[in-house]
């Protein structure tokens, strides 16, 4: 038997958007079964806010895309410091890659900004029980993508400033001038790193980092 829900459930949020985040937080309360003790526009002071907070949250609900400190980031720093905390990612981004991502960065649920209270309290029931959880959006069960995730190519620090970097109109003496490497180390490391994801150019990284969440693309 599961058990039960420690109601109400208290729950961190952080979104940019304030129209959906107040709109999801009433939709939540109104239920009785959630408070919401932390709020916050991006990861940063989401972390800041539980640090300071008296309790705990049991569920984190994160946006992806935030200024300052995105929900990769966020949920990475959340997964290591309060390992007990579960994360369920809001987005509008209903790519696999994304939901990918998102796993491999520690959540345990991906659900679409469009998704009902109903939806997103079955998620929270989920993800307590120490389950996963994903939206009827997505195709993929997000148990295959945990399989999935495993496999993915793992990044050390100086490929993941790569990935992060190749979206800038930065050279690659730029590069390595901003982040302390020579010329020539840098460009070993992207070397590497083509080979490691199967590109073959400055385009090709491009369009992984994009694809896969490490570059945003601003309409």
């Amino acid at each position: 038997m599961e058990p039960e829900l420690p109601y109400p459930v208290l729950v961190a949020y952080a979104e940019d958007h304030h129209l959906v985040r107040d709109a999801l937080i009433n939709n939540l309360e109104q239920t009785g079964k959630v408070k919401v003790i932390v709020t916050a526009d991006n990861g940063s002071d989401l972390i800041r806010g539980i640090q300071a907070s008296s309790e705990l949250p049991h569920v984190c609900l994160l946006d992806i895309e935030m200024p300052v400190m995105n929900g990769f980031d966020t949920s990475l720093f959340i997964r290591k410091e309060w390992p007990d905390i579960k994360i369920i990612a809001l987005s509008g981004y209903e790519t696999e890659l994304y939901q990918l991502r998102m796993v491999r960065c520690g959540a345990d649920g991906y659900l679409g900004k469009r998704s009902r209270t109903s939806e997103l309290l079955r998620a929270i029931t989920a993800v307590y029980n120490n389950r996963i959880y994903n939206t009827e959006l997505f195709d993929t069960p997000l148990t295959s993508l945990k399989r999935k995730a495993k496999d993915e190519p793992e990044f050390n620090a100086v490929e993941e400033l790569l990935l992060k970097y190749c979206g800038e109109d930065k050279t690659l003496d730029e590069i390595a001038d901003q982040v302390g490497f020579t010329h020539k180390s840098l460009e070993m490391h992207r070397y590497k790193l083509y080979q490691k994801i199967g590109v073959k150019s400055r385009v090709g990284l491009l369009m992984y980092a994009i694809k896969n969440g490490f570059v945003s693309v601003n309409a």
